[in-house]
C-alpha cells in the first residue's frame, strides 16, 4: 500500500498509515523505522517499517483509537501552508477557503487563527526569499540583490560593519554626481522613521 506523509508543525514528515500517525524513529540502510506519535502519551507500541515508500511491516498493536479529527486537521494545516506560498489572497481568505468544507470537529483541532496567520506570512516570506528580521546590527545581512538597483547599478556604497555602531549608506554614482553638481543641498536627520535597529536615518536631497 502506498504511504502518505503529513508535515508536523515543525515541518517534519509524519507517516499516515491505516488512520494512525507515526514519527520517524531511526533509519538503517534503506529501511526506515517508525513509531506511533502516541508512544509517550499512551505508551503505544504501534510500529511500522518502510522501504522505498512502501510499508514492509506493521508490528505491535495500538492501545488507542485513531484520532481522525486531529489527522484531518494536520492535513488541512499542511494544505493551508502550501496554498499560502502561491495564493494572493489574504490570510483570512485562505483560512476561510480551506476550512469551508471541514467539520467543526476538524476545525477545532487547528491552531488558533492568529497562529495560522503568522504561519501563512512566514511561508510567504520563505517562498519569496525574504530574510528573517535580524536581532542586532551585527546580524544584519544585506543580500546581493538588495545591494544593487533594478538596472544593476551599485546601491550599497558603504558599510562600516562596525557592530552596534554600524553605518550603511545607499546611493548610486549617478545620484552622487547629481548632488555634487547641485548648488543647494538639503539634509534631514530623523529618528522616528529609522529602522528599529538603527539610531538615526540621515538623508541628503537636492532640487533637480
Amino acid at each position: 500500500m502506498e504511504i502518505k506523509f503529513i508535515k508536523s508543525q515543525k515541518g517534519v514528515n509524519q507517516l499516515l498509515y491505516n488512520s494512525f500517525l507515526y514519527q520517524k524513529d531511526r533509519q538503517h540502510n534503506e529501511k526506515t523505522y517508525w513509531k506511533c506519535v502516541e508512544y509517550l502519551t499512551f505508551k503505544c507500541k504501534g510500529r511500522c517499517h518502510t522501504v522505498d515508500n512502501q510499508v514492509e511491516k506493521e508490528i505491535g498493536e495500538h492501545n488507542h483509537v485513531p484520532k481522525v479529527a486531529v489527522i484531518k486537521a494536520k492535513e488541512l494545516y499542511s494544505e493551508i501552508k502550501e496554498s499560502s506560498k502561491t495564493s494572493t489572497e489574504t490570510p483570512l481568505q485562505i483560512i476561510a477557503a480551506a476550512t469551508s468544507t471541514s467539520s467543526q470537529a476538524v476545525c477545532s483541532k487547528l491552531p488558533k487563527i492568529d497562529s495560522i496567520k503568522r504561519t501563512i506570512r512566514r511561508q510567504r516570506n520563505q517562498a519569496s526569499g525574504i530574510l528573517p528580521s535580524p536581532t542586532s546590527l551585527s546580524d544584519l545581512f544585506i543580500p546581493e540583490n538588495l545591494r544593487k538597483t533594478a538596472i544593476g547599478d551599485d546601491f550599497l556604497i558603504y558599510d562600516s560593519n562596525d557592530g552596534a555602531d554600524r553605518i550603511v549608506m545607499f546611493s548610486t554614482s549617478r545620484l552622487i554626481d547629481t548632488l555634487v553638481s547641485s548648488p543647494h543641498l538639503y539634509v534631514d536627520g530623523t529618528f522616528k522613521t529609522a529602522p528599529s535597529l538603527f539610531f538615526q536615518m540621515f538623508t541628503v536631497h537636492c532640487i533637480i
